[in-house]
Parts: structure tokens; sequence; C-alpha cells
């Protein structure tokens, strides 16, 4: 039997439904969004993604990506208009040779409205733009102090440190305010795995190297860097936990974001980034949901091929900090989100011996950012 069931769902007209306690785990109202796997004595494995109906978004499984996520999908990839302070921070002689690739990538528009955080105003605007100009230049200045930097098309692939991570947990430090860089830690702490050979459903903490999310209740995007050996991208164990744990989000999302009168509701997307253990190449994904099934769209980054594919990785992540910052949920939005973790709390389980160890041995410290006392949080159970 299921606990005591979360308030909310006593008034919610969407939850109501979703208050009884199902004799059988298969007809619970989340059952959707638990991981399927084969097996309970295996790991995660490549063959459960397409068990969990996660696919790519082309044309062999018939699906049309809707004009919405198109066009969520066109801006994070969109140009960001810093082309005049990149050109100026390189060599004379090398920008003859990058000019039309950075061009590309960047544009000289000075009206910086469309990439402007709607409600952000006056210094602060100047502060984003600096910061992420600094960001761009620290990528293209061979004289940068760190040393790990070059402007030269052969130049090394920068590290974690610089590259990605600590760039963007700055900027949403400084000027993101509303929101949190999470290291490590997942507030979502409960998902479910379900193993088809003894239909037992099983805990899973879910986790990720560095999350954003709204005042730790609502995720805007996971970044995974890769974990153990050097091989392929599709057959390690986080890069496939990360697409299976981003599905069981996705849909998660989608019953929080249903309205009242709607049956189904599929408007959630997630955007992920998975960089390899060499920093060698990185890709971005963007999930959604069409029916039951999970699609995800790709664009792939390498890493050490030039600068201007470092730059245009970087720039990716502000447009994915734009995105984000446009995809605010309502209040009613994210109580509901915090009722179904609530309940998926409260559903019986058997622990997860190999994953509570794989947990513990990671460090586990929040970079918290700071938030207004008087926002709503909800309780976290």
């Amino acid at each position: 039997m299921l606990d005591a069931v979360p308030p909310l769902f006593t008034s919610e007209p969407s939850l109501v439904a979703m208050a009884g306690s199902p004799t059988d785990i298969t007809n619970h109202p989340l059952f959707s969004s638990f991981i399927k796997i084969q097996s309970s004595k295996a790991g995660f494995t490549v063959d459960d993604l397409e068990l969990n109906q996660i696919f790519l978004s082309d044309s062999t499984h018939g699906q049309d990506v809707d004009d919405r996520v198109k066009h969520i999908w066109r801006e994070l990839g969109q140009k960001r208009t810093h082309l005049r302070e990149i050109r100026d921070s390189f060599d004379a002689g090398y920008w003859d040779t990058a000019s039309n690739i950075l061009e590309n990538l960047f544009i000289s528009d000075t009206n910086l409205e469309h990439q402007i955080f709607p409600s952000i105003v006056g210094g602060v605007i100047q502060m984003q733009k600096d910061g992420e100009y600094r960001h761009y230049t620290r990528i293209a200045n061979k004289e940068e102090r760190m040393g790990v930097l070059t402007p030269a098309l052969t130049g090394p692939p920068l590290t974690d440190r610089w590259l990605f991570r600590v760039a963007i947990y700055r900027f949403v430090d400084a000027v993101m305010k509303k929101f949190q860089v999470l290291d490590q830690i997942v507030p979502i702490h409960k998902l479910v795995k379900f193993s088809l050979d003894d239909q037992t459903a099983r805990s899973y903490n879910p986790r990720s190297n560095m999350g954003i999310w709204y005042r730790d209740t609502w995720p805007g995007a996971f970044f995974e860097l890769q974990f153990g050996e050097e091989s392929s991208d599709q057959q390690v164990d986080d890069h496939v936990r990360m697409l299976l744990q981003g599905g069981a989000i996705v849909r998660m999302l989608n019953i929080a974001l249903r309205p009242p009168d709607a049956v189904t509701y599929s408007g959630a997307v997630l955007p992920l980034i998975y960089a390899s253990k060499a920093w060698k190449h990185a890709t971005m994904y963007l999930l959604f949901q069409s029916g039951y099934k999970i699609f995800y769209l790709k664009r792939s980054y390498n890493l050490q091929a030039d600068v201007t594919e470092r730059l245009r990785f970087a720039r990716d992540g502000y447009n994915i900090l734009d995105h984000i910052w446009k995809s605010v949920p309502s209040e009613d939005q994210r109580k509901k989100l915090a009722s179904l973790r609530s309940l998926l709390q409260r559903i019986p389980t058997d622990q997860t011996i190999d994953d509570d160890e794989r947990n513990q041995s990671r460090a586990r410290s929040p970079l918290s950012v700071e938030y207004d006392s008087d926002e709503y949080i909800p309780e976290m159970e």
C-alpha cells in the first residue's frame, strides 16, 4: 500500500486520480516515468533505451518534430552578439584565417534584446554581457594567464574547469539569481527502476555531474562528464543513464505541466550535455515527448579540432541559459511536480544497493546561489 497521499492530491483535479493505492504497480499513474530494465542483475545497457521508448529523432521512427521543438532547437544553436569583441581579441593575422568561420557563430548586432533575459534590467544587463564576453575571450586569447588557451586552430582542448563548468556557474550565480547550479545533487531524490524479469520495482537515486535548477524545484538542464574508460558514447553506462533518467524526468514534467482538463501533455523539453572524459568532444541533446515515446535531437562538438568548436560549445551553453530563463514554470506547476516527487517517495520499492554505493562514492556539495526568502519553495521529503 502507498503511504499517506500528499495534500495537493486532494484538491488538484488533474492529480486526484492518482490518490488511490493501486495493487498492481504497473497500474500506478506514474508507471510511465519508471525506468524499465530487462534484468534485475544487470546495470543500464544501450538496449534499455529502446525498452523505454527513447529514440534519436529521425525518419526511422516516422516522427515529425513539432514547430515548437524545432524553434527551441534553432534557438539553442543561434548566433550571439559578440563578434566584434572576439575579433578584437585575436591577432590580426589569425583573424584573417578565422573570420569567415566565426561569422557563422556570432553577429555584431549591438541590440541584445533578443538574447537578454526578459526581466533583467539596468546594470545586470551589462553584467550578463561582460560575463559572457569574458568567457569567450578566455577561450580565444592566447595571452590568457591560465596557459591552456590558444587561438591556434590546432590548439589543445580546454579543461573541464574553464570550458564550461566554472564559467557557467559564475554566470548563473551573478545573473540568474533565482537559479542554482547543483554539483552531483539531483533534488528529485528518487526515481523507480522496474525490472521485467522479476516484475519488481526498485528505488533509483538519479545523479548528474551538474544540473541547473529553478530554486531547487524544477530542472532546467543537466551536464554529464564521462566516467570510466574512453569509448563510444552510445555504449558507456553514464551516457545511457543520462538519457534514461532524462526521459523519466521529461515524462514527470509533462504530468506536472498538463492542464487540468487535458488527458495528455507533451510540452516539456530538457537540454542535456555530455562531454567525453578527455574533453575531445561533447554532445548537446534536447529531449522531448511525442505520444508515449521520448525523442532527442543531438548536436556534436569536436572540442579538439579548433578554437571555433570550443567557442561554439561555450556559445550554445549561453543559449541553453537563455532557454532556461524563458521557461520558468508557474508556482502551481512547481507544486504539482513537488507532489509527484512526494508520490514517488511513497512507492514501496526494494533498495538498489549498487546505486547506494555509487552515490556514496561521489562528493555531494551544492553550489548554492541567493534567492528571495518570500519565494515559494516546496518542502523536500
